[in-house]
């Protein structure tokens, strides 16, 4: 990003589960416990590894931490880049269940 004149932005995805806000922390920390036994499955990390992922797991508080840290940097490119929203103000809260779920199995 140094290029387009942004500096320190690290270029990389990464994937997580959410629930609602309102999901109780007993079932959150239950979903998490069983994501990171799964994560750690060594089936799961060579089918991960063979699409070139690094396999991390972690709690909602890093989680949440990440996102934050996502939101902040890529707010300091929007703003950095001048770049400006100009559809129309109901995409921007499109349910994720209107978009089409790919199985690449």
């Amino acid at each position: 990003m140094e290029e387009s004149g942004v500096a320190g932005v690290d270029i990389s995805s990464f994937s997580g589960v959410a629930a609602t806000a309102k999901t109780p922390k007993a079932v959150v920390d239950l979903l998490n416990r069983h994501f990171n036994a799964i994560l750690l499955e060594p089936e799961t990390r060579a089918m991960f590894a063979a699409q070139g992922y690094d396999v991390a797991g972690g709690s909602p508080e890093d989680f949440q931490r990440r996102l934050a840290e996502e939101i902040a940097t890529w707010s300091r490119v929007v703003r950095a880049a001048n770049i400006t929203f100009e559809g129309p103000a109901s995409a921007s809260c499109t349910p994720m269940t209107r978009f089409p779920v790919s199985d690449r199995r």
